[in-house]
């Protein structure tokens, strides 16, 4: 849960009028808002509205009772405060002067002097004004004002001394004040003012009745001179309750608390609680309160007392309302309860009984069976509420079907009704056929049903459904099992007919039409060739017609598609035969043989030959046919020419050849050395080498040869094999190994000549890859061979720059970069070195040493370097000196200081006094002490050498002698 605050402050110091609105986002279903303390206006809503300068806390918690808490400051601005100060008039002279001060609010400030009812003036300071009261009101930027009354008296005015007593008790007007003058210049009269210069119409020396707070007395004499004090009439302290609230629990229970801390007046104190409480009557504390509005009174041993109303806050009564869903069918245990809570102090949580499968612990339970259901709903403050309710299974829908069958096969007769009871009417029947097709809706009987599957769907107002699959045979059919010949070679008329009827029902009878021999029997015979009936009738009257054709004889004909060998001696030619005629099936027989289908009507892979086929029908009529499988010559072709190439790499072979046999036209395939491809009969331009030639006929037959072109003269250049070489080292190219050669050629990776001797040595090579070419010769023929020299960067060994130590120092070695990377190193001496493996190692020696770094790269090269380590002892403090200027050992010489230049060194006598002290000790101590030699006698040292290194002074003695 967040929120999203816009905060108004107080407009004026001590106004009531701030604002707190805020957007609350999150959370599950509606937000609720408490804030505290209890706002004027907005309790219970995002706005607070008419607060006070002051912290306020809002809990915004939702519909799960989650919850967070935010807290916001309303400001207000600082308190107008205005300060007056006058200077008086001369009596009878309007030369006075009245000013005012102005601190907090917000400039700019208005100002308005009145005096009488009329406007005086509107700047901070009126001047030649006569003696009197004037009243100023101020009004700063944000329209917040202050008063003030400045009273301005004359200068030769009487001299007033006031007194004023204490009001009995804080608001009771019981005070008096008093004011003494002697008449200077009689007669002299008195008035009396209140605070915003309010004429109280008092002219007495003394005046009582007054309540607390600040009055003004003007004594005007008999020369009209006028002069003003003011009399302070005090309040005793007055009482703070210091009251704190608990609210009640629960709505309807009474046990919230009130507790008062009272404080000034005048101690010891009585509290009364109005209404009574249940415990604490009397005392500080007051128990068992009810939700309401109450009162305390306290009085003080002074009889002083003070009443203060408060209010005993609680929640809302805990009210749960419910939206029940009922059991739709019987059994189905889907029902469900949504509770809605409201009141009491939020964060709700629901407690089911019995446990419901779904939403134990939440406002909504599903999955509901029938039963009687109780959620016990909680507030945070434990405060309760019990709801029940009773969900109910309504009857279950039952239904039962009743059928009829069909008696014969294929009759469509079959009915089917149904009766329904219990679920919740009205209903809705769909009837459907074993496709799911629905046939028939809303009624219960269905009839003209053909033999097949079936099902009746009965769903009532709720939605529950039931199904009632069922079946509508029929009788079982009749088979005939009819076999007939018609006319064989042996007719006419020779025709036969037989049934071995089964299915149905009891006996058969026959009836064949038209009238054959054998009628009303399971055979007949002697038919012609025509159209003929059989009726079979079963015991039930079921009955079949079967209606076949006898035909009449037919001589075996055949239509054959012959096909050729396609290339000589290849066997695949083939026979596809289609005959008809004769009776019943076709039986074939082959001569000779074929290697597939020897007893079927077409025949596969067949050589060049003369095949005979004889056909037979289902009577053993029979014909013979011939065909004839031929083969075409066989392809072939000679080589009426060869020329070898003049020299190995030379392209002038050349190859002439003669096709024959097959099926012209031909197709020449080439293919030889360094991609070679041709289509022609000859071909030239070759080098030496193999030359496949792959011919074609027009039938797709193919022969392959290999046919060879040599070379007149045979040269083969060896430039040696690759070499890998550190750079510096002088490199050997070795051609001696090649053949053939007469001449030798080496050339440089420009590709200028550097040798023509089978073998040479080349000069130092940079660090890289370099490609060297051999070309060798006999006469017109040459070879090239190249060969790859790397040369090998070599390492870099930094053993880093040279280090001064002091005794006990260590030296981290090595430079940067050393390596490459895989590189090993070695330092020597390593007895000295912590790990003289590592590229930077810690070196500790005593004395000044040489260290050599030796750096071997992955690929074997090698570099050295060295680096120097020299060791120093520290300072060197001689113990004494003779500074008697004869040139030797005058000075405080400290060796070795000069590393040290932040030093401090510093002399002392016996006494502890400082005779010298130096920074950096760049001029050596010469005995010297303001202007003069110091005696001779024993002098104490402390230097600081100011290194992290020697942290300890170096202190003793240091002696001078002459």
């Amino acid at each position: 849960i967040t929120a999203a605050a816009v905060v108004t402050g107080a407009t004026c110091f001590g106004t009531c009028d701030g604002s707190i609105v805020v957007t609350g986002s999150g959370g599950t279903g509606a937000l609720t808002y408490t804030w505290a303390p209890v706002p004027p206006n907005g309790q219970g809503s995002n706005g607070a509205f008419g607060l006070c300068a002051g912290s306020y806390t809002l809990t915004i918690a939702d519909a799960n009772g989650c919850s967070a808490e935010f807290t916001y400051v309303v400001l207000e601005p600082d308190q107008l405060i205005l300060n007056g100060s006058t200077t008086s008039s001369e009596c009878g002279v309007c030369n006075g002067e009245a000013v005012v001060s102005v601190s907090g609010g917000q400039d700019p400030y208005l100002y308005l002097w009145t005096s009488g009812g009329s406007i005086m003036g509107t700047s901070d300071t009126l001047s030649n004004i006569c003696s009197g009261f004037y009243a100023v009101q101020v009004t700063d930027a944000s329209g917040c004002t202050a008063d003030l009354v400045v009273p301005v008296q004359d200068l030769n005015g009487e001299v007033l001394t006031t007194t004023a007593d204490t009001t009995t008790c804080p608001g009771v007007c019981d005070g008096n004040a008093e004011v003494q003058f002697s008449c200077g210049a009689p007669t002299c009269t008195i008035a009396w003012y209140d605070a915003n210069g309010n004429d109280l119409a008092l002219s007495s020396e003394q005046i009582s009745g007054l309540c607390g707070g600040t009055y003004f007395v003007a004594v005007t004499n008999g020369i009209g001179c006028l002069s003003i004090d003011t009399a302070v009439v005090a309040e005793p302290e007055p009482i703070i309750a210091n009251l704190s609230t608990t609210p009640v629990t629960c709505a309807g229970v009474c046990d919230g608390t009130a507790t008062v801390g009272p404080t000034g007046g005048q101690p010891p104190y009585t509290i009364e609680w109005d209404p009574l409480p249940s415990n604490g009557q009397g005392n500080p504390t007051a128990e068992g309160l009810c939700a309401g509005t109450a009162q305390v009174t306290i009085t003080d041993d002074a009889g002083c007392s003070i009443i203060v109303p408060f209010l005993i806050l609680g929640p809302d009564p805990l009210v749960v309302t419910s939206t029940v869903t009922q059991i739709t069918c019987n059994a189905a245990c889907d029902g469900a309860i949504q509770l809605v809570a409201q009141g009491g102090t939020g964060g709700y949580t629901y407690t089911w009984d019995p446990v419901p499968p779904n939403g134990q612990g939440n406002d909504v339970a599903t999955g509901l069976c029938a039963d009687t259901w109780t959620c016990v709903v909680r507030d945070d403050n434990g405060c309760e509420t019990t709801v029940t309710i009773d969900l109910v299974d309504p009857p279950v829908l039952e239904a039962s079907l009743a059928t009829t069958d069909n008696t014969c096969f294929a009759d469509c007769e079959g009915t089917a009704t149904l009766t329904i009871t219990g679920g919740v009417e009205p209903y809705t029947i769909v009837w459907t056929d074993q496709g799911g097709a629905a046939i028939a809706t809303d009624t219960t009987t269905i009839d003209m049903l053909c033999a097949d599957g079936y099902n009746a769907r009965i769903t009532d107002a709720n939605g529950c459904s039931i199904d009632l699959p069922f079946a509508i045979t029929e009788g079982t059919p009749i088979d005939p099992a009819l076999v007939f010949l018609g006319e064989t070679c042996n007719g006419p008329c020779d025709g036969t007919a037989t049934v071995n009827p089964s299915g149905g029902s009891g006996s058969y009878t026959y009836l064949w039409q038209p009238d054959a021999t054998g009628q009303g029997t399971t055979s007949v015979t002697a038919l012609c060739a025509g159209d003929w009936s059989v009726t079979i009738t079963d015991g039930l009257g079921c009955d079949t017609i079967v209606p076949f054709t006898t035909l009449p004889f037919a001589p075996i004909l055949d239509n054959a598609a012959v096909t050729d060998l396609q290339c000589n001696s290849v066997c695949d030619g083939s026979i596809a035969t289609s005959a008809n005629g004769g009776i019943g099936v076709l039986s074939y027989a082959w001569s000779p043989e074929p290697p597939n289908g020897p007893d079927g009507s077409s025949a596969t892979d067949l050589c060049a030959d003369v095949y005979a086929l004889t056909i037979t029908d289902a009577v053993g009529c029979d014909s013979t046919f011939n065909y004839t499988i031929e083969e075409p010559p066989l392809l072939v072709f000679t080589v009426n020419t060869l020329t070898e190439a003049s020299c190995a790499d030379a392209a002038d072979g050349a190859i002439a050849t003669t096709a024959f046999g097959g099926v012209p036209s031909y197709t020449f395939n080439w293919t030889g050395p360094n991609g070679f491809n041709a289509i022609t009969e000859d071909i030239t331009g070759l080098v030496p080498g193999d030359y496949t030639l792959s011919l074609s006929d027009a039938n797709g037959c193919t022969i392959d040869t290999v046919i060879t072109v040599g070379a007149a003269v045979t040269i083969s250049a060896d430039a040696g094999a690759d070499q890998q070489v550190c750079t510096g080292t002088i490199t050997t190219l070795d051609g001696s190994a090649s053949t053939g050669a007469v001449t030798w050629s080496w050339l440089d990776p420009d590709g200028t000549e550097i040798g023509t001797t089978p073998v040479i040595e080349l000069p130092v090579l940079p660090a890289g890859d370099h490609l060297f070419t051999l070309v060798v010769s006999d006469g017109p023929c040459t070879s090239t061979d190249v060969v790859l020299i790397s040369s090998l960067a070599l390492p870099i060994a930094d053993a880093g720059p040279d280090h001064t130590i002091f005794i006990n120092e260590t030296a981290t070695l090595g430079g940067s970069p050393s390596g490459p990377p895989g590189a090993t190193f070695a330092w020597v001496p390593d007895s000295l070195l912590n790990d003289p493996a590592s590229a930077a190692p810690i070196a500790d020696p005593s004395v000044t040493t040489w260290f050599t770094l030796t750096v071997v790269a992955p690929n074997g090269c090698v570099d050295i370097d060295s680096v120097l380590v020299t060791v120093v002892p520290t300072v060197v403090i001689p113990s004494g000196f003779t500074p008697n200027a004869d040139g030797s050992n005058d000075v405080w010489q400290i060796d070795l200081i000069e590393l040290f230049p932040d030093c401090e060194v510093e002399v002392y006598n016996r006494w502890g006094e400082m005779l010298f002290r130096s920074v950096g000790y760049k001029q050596p101590w010469d005995g010297r002490y303001k202007d003069g030699l110091v005696p001779v006698g024993t002098y104490y040292y402390v230097i600081e050498l100011n290194d992290e290194r020697f942290p300890e002074p170096y202190t003793g003695p240091l002696t001078i002698i002459r």
